[in-house]
């Protein structure tokens, strides 16, 4: 169940009668952090969409599901993707995910490349975003991340997550006797912090939706999340505990930050970014009105920044060991110095082009 915490099982399974599936994997929780952050909503995620998601190659087939947030509870009883490669293995031991692995072993069923899988990966979260495309059913459920604040609504709710992250990355910054603090990554949550405010965010979510620039967000995208199904031509998602309204390239820059070595990501972003484009525009030639291909790519900066910046304060502080939070932060140094620096690498942050973080 990775950070989350659920309980994971394989269930091997006989049939009295017509056959099925000879085993499946069990995904399940119930305790007071699944119900203070909500994770249900992947249960409920998956009890609507499921079907559709499966017919597109989006998701892996879901037997049942079950989910109930005012318990803060969950099963969901799915596929089971043994048989499948975990995407972020690709991507060689620089990620902390994947350090003392014999990552050759694991990927020798399905052999590929990090740049094949980024190309299917970011081709998926387009497929996946033009489903979702101002779907305005998605801001009416109850269960979706953000979908009360994209309605105006529950401003105490907005306001008391936007303290509890000031608390959080006021506790971080004391955390430096086992990790360093970049002077760019610093600058950066400086600044996000001081464009929280619930005037600031309704303002953001009106650009959005005036500009029908919109849609569901995976809210958790990255190479560990997504499995390679043999024959190395097709993904399948995992872990929608994060689904919310958002821009869909915000899920393109957690992805590019947390896996890539920054020299390769910097060779291949600008391309990655294209290919997801295409592949939206061509899936829903109307998002074309409302979204160019500079503006995807603004996009996709400010969401790495606006994910990241909520982000790192909570792994600095949730126990993970320093040479992993160290290689996030530096992960996210590296991206907020090639993008928002004035004058090039060495340059200060330009603040202006800081978003606040995803609450």
């Amino acid at each position: 169940g990775g950070l989350s915490g659920a309980r994971l099982s394989r269930l091997r399974v006989r049939y009295d009668g017509d056959g099925g599936p000879a085993s499946c994997v069990l995904k399940a929780r119930r305790d007071a952090l699944c119900k203070s952050f909500g994770l249900a909503r992947e249960a409920l995620f998956f009890r609507e969409h499921a079907g559709g998601l499966v017919e597109q190659g989006l998701a892996p087939r879901v037997y049942h599901s079950h989910g109930s947030m005012e318990a803060g509870e969950k099963w969901i009883l799915m596929e089971d993707l043994s048989e499948a490669v975990q995407s972020g293995y690709y991507f060689g031991n620089h990620s902390p995910l994947n350090w003392g692995k014999d990552l050759s072993a694991l990927t020798a069923t399905t052999p590929s490349t990090i740049e094949d899988v980024l190309q299917l990966s970011f081709r998926f979260a387009a497929r996946f975003h033009a489903r979702f495309w101002c779907a305005s059913e998605m801001r009416d459920r109850q269960w979706v991340r953000g979908s009360d604040w994209w309605r105006g609504e529950n401003r105490a709710d907005f306001e008391a997550a936007e303290a509890r992250w000031k608390e959080t990355w006021a506790k971080a910054k004391e955390r430096d006797e086992d990790i360093q603090w970049p002077v760019s990554v610093t600058a950066v949550l400086d600044a996000a912090c001081g464009k929280l405010g619930w005037e600031a965010g309704r303002r953001d979510i009106a650009e959005a939706t005036d500009g029908a620039c919109w849609t569901l967000i995976h809210g958790d995208f990255h190479p560990a999340n997504l499995m390679l199904r043999a024959g190395g031509s097709e993904l399948v998602a995992l872990d929608f505990e994060s689904v919310g309204i958002g821009r869909g390239p915000e899920d393109l820059g957690q992805y590019m930050i947390s896996h890539l070595e920054p020299a390769l990501r910097e060779k291949l972003e600008r391309q990655a970014v294209q290919d997801y484009y295409d592949t939206l525009v061509s899936a829903r030639p109307e998002i074309k009105r409302a979204l160019s291909m500079e503006s995807c790519w603004r996009h996709y900066i400010r969401g790495g920044i606006k994910r990241w910046a909520f982000l790192l304060p909570l792994l600095a502080t949730m126990g993970l060991p320093a040479p992993a939070v160290q290689y996030f932060l530096d992960q996210f140094d590296a991206f907020v110095r090639t993008h928002v620096t004035i004058g090039g690498k060495g340059g200060a942050i330009d603040e202006a082009l800081v978003p606040m973080p995803g609450i």
